[in-house]
């Protein structure tokens, strides 16, 4: 895939990179953040321990410490969240890109081993739920069922039932180009 289609869309990828690249910083942060929490944590745990006693101080000190590692991993799950939100955003775009060309009537002829390298990128970089205390997960996400009448949109990924000529029948991984109403 060129990603030359238009310099607004090359430049609109590139924002996004940078955008994530500073978001991965944030992360890296947050990360150093909590890790130093967990070892004042650790610490004063260690020396409760070895005290064989819960003062009423360590027990504060404790309590303050656990709040300030519940506060670093929001902030670490909010920088991470929004770092998945860039990575998707760059993935739409590259598949926008990819249909303009399909529609314009660029035809890729791609070989079974870069086909098959394409396959296991996107099984690595499959889109990721990851819900909210308790939220309850979308349509189609792991066994959850959609409506009936629900209509697969352009890129979407799914697994196709498809019969050959001679009646075999194979389940595959496809994308979805375009949806026939009529059938």
């Amino acid at each position: 895939m060129s990603m030359s289609a238009s310099p607004k869309t090359a430049n609109a990828v590139q924002t996004r990179l940078r955008e994530l690249f500073k978001t991965i910083k944030q992360i890296e942060d947050a990360r150093k953040s909590s890790e130093n929490t967990l070892q004042a944590t650790s610490h004063t745990h260690r020396r409760v321990q070895s005290d064989e006693k819960l003062t009423l101080v360590n027990k504060n000190k404790l309590i303050g410490l656990c709040e300030d590692a519940v506060k670093d991993a929001e902030k670490e799950e909010d920088a991470l969240r929004k770092a998945l939100d860039k990575i998707y955003d760059v993935r739409r775009i590259r598949h926008e890109i990819r249909l303009a060309a399909r529609n314009a009537g660029n035809k890729e002829t791609i070989r079974r081993g870069a086909l098959m390298k394409m396959l296991a990128t996107s099984a690595e970089t499959i889109p990721l739920w990851v819900g909210r205390d308790r939220e309850e997960p979308p349509p189609l996400c792991g066994a959850v069922s959609s409506d009936g009448n629900y209509v697969a949109k352009p890129g979407d990924m799914v697994a196709a039932l498809v019969r050959s000529p001679d009646g075999d029948e194979n389940w595959i991984l496809a994308e979805v180009v375009s949806y026939n109403h009529s059938r």
